[in-house]
């Protein structure tokens, strides 16, 4: 008996040390993705996120500078941001950091450290569903080095954040779902997750339906929570919004979803799912649900497809992502892969204990180990939609490996030495015209126009522009409503730096009132004759000839 007892513990104690070994190999991996997404400019070193994140860092540095929550100082209140906590938690770190070039490198530094938090996480819920450490430590990898996880992770999107608190949340559903009690902590975090993205509001329903059909005899005490919950975090923040923003949705909402047909975003979204099942190959996708016709009923395996199923029908409500172009998982989906990786390591290794016997364990945790690794190899480099054959497993084989550069990063230099080249041949008064929301407007104190819309209530809740020409494979949800006539006319932006639409309608006013300076990055850059926000003698002796 005190044999049985000092190897148990010499077991846990092992598991232990190999999970605390994934983690510094974690932490190494995401500290040498973060550092390749850096890069210079002159001899100045920058950080910088995707460009839907900086934009809530405009607002997050707006907001420390005294200006508010907004865009453009001084100007329009518009809800631009769907993620208040973490702008929220953004402006914190620029009030007691410096360096404009570096604030984003601590964004960075702390999504590693969620996904991190949520390595634990996922390691007790996996143990919670089965006494395996193989299971918790299969799964714990898979989401480590799942590249989509880590690319919106590590370049400032919120789906760490989201991640980790939706980690806790499983995780504390399962102990609903095991014992008597209704945890209220479960509450708060679901509230918690709408401010951090406010689309967790379909997760703040649904999740206490599922335990009120399980628990039914604490239905009464599961709506009050909730009746709570939604008024401490929905109902604040709507009042917040009306007061502050004078509207009752963001408007992220009216870009994206007002005016847009349903089966316009659904047939979209079916496709975009479809394209992900094909990613990850449809026998890896469909293993997890071997544990269906397998084991015996369980509530809280259930739970896990649950919520797996609620972020894929949100995901092909809204029409997916706008960045389905890269392949795998888009933010939507990917906050629900470990619970995948959770199912897909428990079937996994149900299969090979069935397998192979018992008194052969070492042969079955080598085949299992091997598995899980060909899986993690399997969904990179079939991601089929930037590349095929060959060059597919070649590219996505280095991505991986971060033997080259992650995904954006010639944007972002773009956006910086765009920046730059405004804060050298402007004044502060000058406004410009672009496309790109974030990066540009972050690096550079000037007032902004934003030709997408997502900064703009006027083009937000106009009617959207659908492609004529291959519908569903041309629309990306976000990038469907502008209005040049609005951008240009109305506006008189000082510099154009892209259009997104209106190029051809507003070719002769464009023509007579603005000079093309040449090509800068993705477009030409027009500049305003006669303006006097931009400082001519910078320019060519034909160009300051032209501004008349």
């Amino acid at each position: 008996m005190q044999d049985s007892n000092n190897t148990l513990k010499i077991s846990l104690k092992r598991s232990e040390i190999l999970f605390i070994i994934l983690v510094i190999l974690y932490v190494v991996y995401a500290l040498l993705f973060i550092e390749k997404t850096s890069f210079y400019m002159g001899e100045e070193k920058y950080y910088c996120l995707f460009d839907d994140a900086m934009i809530s860092m405009r607002y997050a540095k707006n907001l420390a500078n005294g200006y508010g929550l907004v865009w453009n100082p001084g100007g329009e209140h518009v809800e631009g941001y769907s993620n208040l906590l973490w702008v929220l938690y953004m402006a914190a770190v620029h009030k007691f950091t410096t360096g404009i070039s570096q604030i984003s490198r601590y964004i960075q530094l702390t999504e590693m450290i969620l996904i991190v938090l949520s390595l634990y996480f996922i390691r007790k819920i996996a143990l919670k569903l089965t006494n395996s450490e193989e299971v918790a430590l299969g799964a714990a990898f898979l989401t480590a080095f799942y590249y989509p996880i880590n690319n919106w992770s590590l370049q400032g999107m919120d789906v760490g954040p989201v991640l980790f608190i939706l980690c806790f949340i499983v995780w504390e559903m399962l102990k609903c779902l095991e014992g008597n009690k209704v945890s209220k902590s479960l509450f708060v975090a679901l509230g918690i997750g709408t401010l951090i993205r406010l689309d967790f509001i379909v997760l703040f329903f649904s999740v206490p339906l599922f335990l009120m059909y399980y628990k039914r005899e604490q239905a009464k005490e599961i709506i009050k929570l909730l009746v709570l919950a939604t008024f401490a975090f929905l109902v604040s923040q709507t009042l917040f919004r009306i007061i502050y923003y004078d509207d009752w949705l963001p408007n992220t909402y009216y870009l994206k979803v007002s005016g847009i047909p349903l089966m316009v975003r659904i047939l979209k979204g079916i496709l975009v799912t479809a394209d992900t099942i094909k990613d990850l190959t449809l026998p890896i996708f469909l293993l997890p649900f071997t544990l269906l016709l397998t084991r015996k009923f369980d509530s809280r395996l259930y739970f896990l497809f649950y919520v797996i199923t609620i972020q894929i029908l949100y995901s092909i409500y809204v029409g997916g992502d706008a960045w389905e172009w890269y392949g795998g998982t888009n933010r939507y989906m990917s906050v629900i892969m470990p619970f995948l990786f959770i199912t897909m390591s428990l079937a996994l290794h149900h299969i090979i204990s069935t397998l192979i016997e018992k008194k052969l364990k070492i042969y079955s945790s080598i085949a299992f180990t091997l598995a899980i690794l060909a899986i993690l190899y399997t969904i990179h480099v079939t991601n089929s939609i930037s590349y095929t054959g060959t060059d597919a497993i070649r590219s996505h084989t280095e991505e991986l490996l971060l033997q080259k550069p992650p995904l954006h990063i010639e944007e972002h230099m773009y956006s910086v030495y765009i920046s730059l080249f405004l804060e050298d041949t402007t004044l502060p008064n000058a406004r410009v015209l672009t496309v790109l929301a974030g990066a540009p407007p972050y690096f550079s104190d000037r007032y902004f126009i934003d030709g997408l819309g997502k900064n703009d209530k006027y083009i937000a809740k106009s009617a959207p522009k659908l492609p004529e020409v291959e519908l569903f494979k041309a629309f990306h949800p976000g990038h469907v409503k502008c209005d040049g006539n609005h951008s240009i006319l109305d506006l008189k932006p000082d510099v154009i730096l892209q259009i997104w639409c209106g190029r051809e309608e507003l070719k002769q006013y464009l023509d007579e009132n603005y000079i093309n300076i040449g090509r800068i990055g993705y477009d030409d850059v027009l500049l305003l004759k006669n303006s006097s926000n931009i400082l001519w003698y910078k320019f060519s002796l034909q160009q300051q000839q032209q501004k008349t």
